[in-house]
């Protein structure tokens, strides 16, 4: 085949243009960072990129949805642990006032303090989150106690949070088996009970009734306890999980920077050397001669 000026000439241009897509790859990949900038420069690796990415953005979901199932569960805990303490509270009042040794100014200041009580309990009850009733199933802006006592039913549904693919923990509890015993819903409550014993000057055996009620709350809060545990375990796997999808993201993505300079410098040595050659492909001219 008769090789002539023009097709080395033309051939020379070819392998320039080569070379300078080349080169600007890998000043690319050192201004950005990233060693795929475009689809064409490694489709699989794009479609792996874009996989990982997806899910860093599924597993931050789930963290934040993990983080506010936990606060909610550590604000229902912290409010169970209140009404503990009340009726342990309500326990000794009643058990002082059974003596029979009380005079009249004493036994007042007991139904004053256990009906100090019973509103606590009512506030306990109406505890939120931001503007969300805690003890309202699924039902949340309705307001749990007030004048008519607790009007929460038992089937109020319960609030699951999602915190993986299929996972759900349910960060609820059922508000009626705790309030209605005490503050009433359709009918008197614990507290007002006791507070009309004491009226007519009759305390009655309220302990019985009163651990009872620590049981019903007892065992709610070891449900809680346990579905807290859950959530922490859940939020340490997705940390675990967010870190290695990093780095396979990083992995597949991000350029190595001291490969890419020397790879830069070793093509640009080799611009240089196709220039040189390219110059000398170009034979003279008739003006050359002439001048």
């Amino acid at each position: 085949m008769r090789v002539t000026q023009t097709m080395l000439n033309r051939n020379m241009l070819s392998n320039l243009n080569r070379s300078y897509q080349v080169l600007d790859k890998y000043q690319n990949q050192l201004s950005t960072g990233k060693k795929l900038n475009k689809p064409s420069d490694d489709p699989v690796s794009v479609y792996q990129a874009m996989a990982h990415r997806s899910n860093v953005v599924e597993i931050e979901q789930y963290k934040r949805n993990a983080k506010d199932g936990l606060s909610w569960i550590e604000v229902t805990d912290e409010a169970l642990d209140q009404v503990t303490n009340v009726l342990h509270r309500v326990r000794e009042l009643v058990v002082l006032a059974s003596n029979g040794t009380n005079e009249d100014t004493s036994m007042g200041a007991i139904k004053a303090e256990i009906e100090q009580l019973r509103d606590h309990v009512g506030e306990i009850a109406n505890t939120t989150i931001g503007d969300k009733y805690i003890f309202s199933g699924t039902d949340t802006k309705e307001r749990p106690y007030g004048e008519n006592g607790f009007s929460i039913d038992d089937d109020a549904g319960e609030i699951e949070w999602e915190v993986g693919q299929q996972s759900m923990i349910k960060v609820s509890v059922n508000g009626s088996n705790i309030f209605s015993g005490l503050l009433g819903g359709s009918g008197e409550g614990m507290f007002d009970e006791i507070l009309n014993d004491l009226e007519n000057g009759n305390p009655g055996n309220w302990l019985g009734e009163i651990d009872e009620q620590l049981d019903t709350v007892l065992t709610e809060r070891a449900s809680v306890g346990a579905n807290m545990n859950r959530m922490e375990l859940v939020l340490s796997r997705l940390d675990q999980v967010e870190i290695t999808t990093k780095k396979l993201l990083s992995k597949t993505e991000d350029a190595d920077i001291a490969e890419t300079i020397t790879e830069l410098i070793t093509q640009e040595n080799v611009h240089r050397a196709a220039l040189s050659a390219g110059a000398r492909i170009i034979q003279p001219s008739l003006v050359d001669f002439l001048r």
